[in-house]
């Protein structure tokens, strides 16, 4: 696993086209929980391996488009990984719901037609 810090557009498109999966982590405890690029995974078709419960994991649940870890818990992310790693099949189909979740939900013509309808009502 490696942590790439900031990057620019270009080779943060080179990255996402090389991975497999998308891991969105945070911290026991933490009170800030934002999977900004969640959006980005999905329209790059990578399934997340995801603890947040919330609206990220509802929406990860609803189009089947990853699974889930507990936060904390390195048993519960290999558990994660290792679904994937022994059923390519799973692999594959939560690629094509990732980029159909994104398509249907995180078009930014859409979203910022509507947050600007938003602001001036």
């Amino acid at each position: 696993m490696v942590f790439h810090g900031h990057l620019a557009k270009t080779p943060i498109t080179v990255l996402l086209e090389s991975s497999h999966l998308a891991l969105v982590p945070n911290r026991p405890d933490s009170l800030v929980a934002c999977p900004y690029k969640a959006g980005e995974y999905a329209a790059a078709g990578l399934p997340m391996i995801s603890c947040l419960n919330g609206e990220l994991g509802n929406l990860l649940k609803q189009w089947d488009a990853g699974s889930e870890y507990k936060e904390g818990d390195a048993a519960s992310l290999q558990a994660a990984f290792e679904k994937y790693s022994t059923d390519p099949n799973l692999l594959k189909q939560q690629r094509l719901n990732a980029r159909n979740m994104a398509e249907a939900l995180f078009d930014r013509a859409e979203i910022y037609q509507q947050f600007a309808q938003f602001i001036c009502e």
